[in-house]
């Protein structure tokens, strides 16, 4: 991947934040001007983007970690694993604010058992725990 092509990615993450971000509080447009609600949709679409580029980021050392143990040479495109990883977390991000705080957690708690769960399922059928799968 080049980094043109990164670049191209992430803009068109960041416009669909501010699309989403738009969609979601446009139905405040009557009690606000909308330039004002334009700017808050950025501006909350950018500090998603920032979030979802770190989280992005950490997944690719944690790929690189995980290849570097296992002693094979890193064969994934830095930029691909991380604007893959960017997307989902930016995804995530944007669905967290439409969800209500209490059942967002018990979504989380979901997500981090059935992550761990699937961590679990590719290790155990790689090294062979639990026999020839």
């Amino acid at each position: 991947m080049t980094k043109e092509g990164f670049v191209v990615g992430v803009f068109a993450v960041w416009v669909l934040l501010v699309a989403g971000e738009w969609m979601r509080i446009r139905l405040a447009l009557t009690l606000r001007k909308p330039i004002n609600l334009l700017r808050d949709s950025v501006l909350l679409s950018l500090t998603d983007l920032a979030g979802a580029l770190l989280v992005g980021a950490l997944g690719w050392v944690v790929v690189w970690i995980i290849l570097a143990y296992e002693g094979r040479r890193f064969s994934p495109c830095p930029k691909r694993t991380t604007l893959g990883v960017t997307v989902v977390a930016a995804g995530l991000l944007f669905m967290s604010r439409l969800i209500v705080p209490d059942i967002l957690i018990q979504h989380v708690v979901h997500a981090v058992i059935v992550l761990s769960i699937a961590v679990f399922s590719y290790y155990a059928g790689c090294r062979a725990w639990l026999g020839k799968w």
